[in-house]
Order: structure tokens, then sequence, then C-alpha cells
């Protein structure tokens, strides 16, 4: 049974959907999670043909730092093989530890996850892949397999349904969607924000899974989700594609794609096997779905994508520049660092030492100009004890390697207020800030803008756990504040909004 919650909004904008969604301290009402139909954190056709992915091998082994630092310009040569999909998945999306409790066990997994939800899931277009025939999949994370829901010809149309070049051919595409109602069981109307950060959580782990593969890509957030909604046989009101990745390979300098997309494509979901529904209760929330279908409207042709102003009206004055550090520190090779991930909330007052501190800024400015949409979103720090490093809020200028002060003293008891009173928030040794100016969003990139922002929000918050695990250190994303206290402790101004707090420093268990 579905049904729906009606919207409260009266126009579709960034600022309407964060601003009806918004919790306030005195205005929280709590509501008992309806146990009986939580929904199932796996997505499952039964009647597909089903090709088991091999045994997780050697895992690529290169620092998280040179992998972040890589680019993903360079085409390869080289097959695909079905091994190649075994690694890809083993690092992005996959178990990592499992746990036992009252007799059942939970899984974690290598992307964080706000509630431990787990809204994406990921489908595949493989038009070259060896050992695996043409064909559209879906990725079923619990059995560690591919199951088949389109034959060949859903791989040649595949290549025309994103931007591409003359020089490479595109042998697999990916598509990452949410699914609405797992984050709303518990988050209602707010679980769209969620879905798009954990939607960038995944993203960023194929992201260095690709690099650390060295495989040529190209990640997009725009393109006709109509069209790819169909093509995947999934239903907007209850999951829908939010982003997309092309693998290149090179042929030699010369192209085999075909001149164009067959005349009058038609999708029909009756070609896609049936798929287990994730609960028995589904409730449609209209104000998720309001936001996400104001954004289809706003398709960017290529000259149409610029920078835009983050905005925010934050002023702040040159304080340090973020040198490199000669100094060694051990680090965790970056699988090692996806495969160890935890969200680690038992922060103690030890001071961080500068190293790391530089370290961790090191992977946010790098982590910020790889992003498709870096000026959808400012990045700040609140800083508490750190080695040689004055407690304050400092922006991040990722271009200039910059960190400049916007106010000094320490905010990280006051932020940890504003994230619903988890006052554990206030031992981390730094609070990294993400925030957004809807008005500017909303200039540029209408209603889709808000995807752009959150999802990088999600994609460098991924990055911030990496690192902070890789330099033996905890980290826990927070999405869940009172938005304008937030937006008052922050001086921002009224169109914009801290979107994603992510917090870092010493834990208890590992070492300083």
């Amino acid at each position: 049974m579905t049904l729906r919650q009606p919207s409260k909004m009266r126009t579709i904008t960034p600022a309407d959907y964060h601003n009806t969604t918004s919790y306030e301290r005195l205005g929280m009402t709590g509501h008992a999670l309806d146990w009986q139909n939580q929904p199932n954190v796996y997505k499952n056709y039964p009647y597909s043909e089903k090709i088991k992915l091999p045994e997780k091998g050697s895992l690529p082994f290169i620092s998280l730092n040179d992998c972040i630092l890589k680019t993903s310009s360079t085409a390869t040569s080289g097959t695909l093989y079905l091994d190649t999909l075994t690694k890809l998945f083993s690092l992005a999306y996959s178990h990592t530890a499992e746990r036992h409790s009252n007799g059942m066990s939970f899984f974690f997994r290598s992307a964080a996850s706000a509630g431990a939800l787990y809204p994406v899931e990921i489908y595949l277009a493989a038009r070259s892949v060896s050992g695996l025939d043409a064909g559209l999949y879906h990725y079923n994370l619990k059995e560690f397999s591919l199951e088949r829901l389109r034959g060949e010809e859903a791989a040649v149309l595949s290549e025309h349904l994103l931007p591409g070049d003359t020089q490479t051919t595109i042998p697999l595409t990916l598509y990452l969607t949410g699914i609405w109602f797992r984050s709303a069981w518990k988050y209602r109307n707010r679980a769209y924000r969620y879905v798009l950060l954990d939607t960038g959580h995944v993203l960023e782990n194929l992201n260095l899974a690709l690099k650390s593969m060295e495989l040529s890509f190209s990640i997009h957030y725009n393109f006709d989700d109509r069209t790819l909604n169909s093509f995947l046989s999934v239903d907007a009101d209850h999951e829908a594609c939010l982003a997309c990745i092309n693998i290149h390979e090179n042929k030699m300098g010369m192209s085999d794609k075909t001149e164009g997309p067959p005349d009058n494509i038609i999708f029909r979901g009756s070609d896609v096997p049936d798929y287990e529904t994730i609960s028995g209760n589904e409730i449609i929330y209209e104000d998720i779905i309001n936001i996400h279908t104001a954004g289809m409207e706003h398709v960017l042709t290529t000259n149409e994508i610029q920078t835009v102003s983050k905005g925010t009206d934050l002023k702040a004055e040159n304080c340090f520049n973020i040198e490199n550090i000669d100094a060694h520190i051990p680090e965790l090779d970056f699988a090692q660092a996806v495969l160890n991930r935890r969200s680690r909330r038992n922060f103690y007052q030890s001071t961080l030492a500068k190293e790391k501190f530089i370290k961790l800024l090191d992977i946010v400015t790098a982590s910020s100009g790889g992003q498709d949409y870096p000026e959808s979103i400012s990045t700040g720090i609140l800083t508490g004890k750190i080695e040689g490093i004055k407690p304050g809020f400092y922006l991040i200028d990722h271009i200039n390697r910059r960190a400049d002060l916007v106010d000094g003293g320490s905010m990280t008891r006051i932020m940890a207020s504003v994230c619903l009173d988890q006052q554990w928030l206030e031992n981390a040794a730094i609070h990294f800030l993400f925030m957004a100016d809807f008005k500017e969003l909303n200039r540029k990139w209408g209603a889709r803008g808000y995807r752009y922002a959150m999802m990088t929000a999600g994609r460098i918050g991924q990055a911030v756990y990496l690192g902070a695990e890789a330099l033996g250190l905890g980290c826990c994303g927070i999405g869940a504040l009172y938005d304008n206290d937030a937006r008052n402790v922050l001086d921002l101004n009224d169109h914009s909004a801290l979107l994603y707090l992510v917090a870092a420093g010493p834990v208890k268990g590992k070492e300083a």
C-alpha cells in the first residue's frame, strides 16, 4: 500500500524546500517509527538473471592523498573485465564489517549513510566488459551480484543518454539512484537532504575508486531525468536517477561510437523484471517529489554551465596558508581507509597535531577543486584544540589554498547545541561546515541547484571521513540541526544555510 503526504510548499525553490523542512528548537515534534514497515535496505529483482561477481582479490595500493590528487582525464586503452567491477564495487559500495546484536546482524558499508538507511542504488549499462554480456544491470549489494534487466540494445542506447566525446568509446556507464522512502521512513519530508548527501558519499567513493584503478571517466549531474528514469525503469515518485558516470576507453584515437541514437527510442517498464517492494506501507512525501520534480525542468546545455558566486556574505581576513607539510605522517592506503571507515562519535579533548590538521585541509581543498560544481557550496571550519591554530571560524579558499578568519574564539560547544544538542560534538577538534546561498543556486540552476550543492557537500564529507581514517582520527557527519540557529550562529544572510557538518578529531581507541 502507498500513501501520500500532502505538500506544505506553495512555490518550489531550494530555499522553499530547505526552509519548509527546517528543524526549529521550539517546534520539534517527535514521531514514532513504524517498525512493522521499516524499508528493506536492499533492492532485489528475484526473477532476473543473476551474475555472481568474482571473489574479492587484491585491491589497488595507492595512498589516499595520491588518489585524491589524481585526475580522471587520461583515457585508458585496456579492456574492462568482470574482475574490474569486483574491485570497483568492493571499494565504492560494499559490506565492510558485520556486527551482531540481539540475534540480528548489521552490516557496515564503505559509504556513510544517515541513520544507516542506505537509500542509494547503482545500475550499470555494460557495453564492452569482458566476461559480461552487454546489457543493463542492477548491482545487488547484498548478494554481490549483477541482475540483468535489459539486453544488448539497452547498452547501445546508453551511450547516447549522456555527453561523450568523439575520441573515446564508453564501455560502461554507472547510474546512481535514490529511493526516497528508505530515508523518509525516519526523516519524513527532510529526507531529500539525506538522500542527496548519501548519493554524494557513494559518488565520491566511486570517483576515488576509479582513479585508484587508473580508469578514465566523467561524472554527470546534468541529464534528462525522465529519459534516464524511463531507461532504468524507475518511478520518480519512489526512486530517481541523481548522478551518472561514463567510463571512457581510448581505441587508438578512433571511436566506434555510432553516429547517433536510433529514432523513436521507447523504454518500456514491462521489459524489466519485477522487483520486491521495499515496504508494505510506503508513504510518498509530496515535498520531496515537488522539489525533485522542479529540478527536472532545468537541464543545462554545456555552454550554460559556469561559475556562480558562493554568496553567504561572510567577511573574512587572510589568516594562514595551507602549506605543504614535509613531516612523515603514517597514512593508510586508500583501500584500507575505505574498508576501515566508520562513523565515530567518541571524541575526546586532545590536541590535534598541526600536521594532521593541515593534511585534512589538503584533502578538502583537493576534493573541492575536483568537483563538478565546486562553486555550489562554501566550505568553512570551526577549530577547537589544534596545535598552533587559534580557535575560530574560518572560510576555506580551495583555489588559493588559504584559510581566512571570520570570527575568533571557540564555537564548537555552541555548534554542538545547534546540532540537536549532541554535546559529544564539542570534543571534536574540527567541524567542517558546508554552506550554500540558495538565491545564487536558484539564479543559476533553478531547483536543480539544490541537488548539486547537497551532493557536493556529501562528496567532500566522504573525503573527510576517509582522510580522518587514514590519519588515525575519528569522523562523523551531521545533517540534523536547528537550521535557523545555525544561520544565526554563523551570521549567514537570510538566503543562506548550513547544509552539512562533518566533525573530525582524536577519538578514544585510536592514536591521536
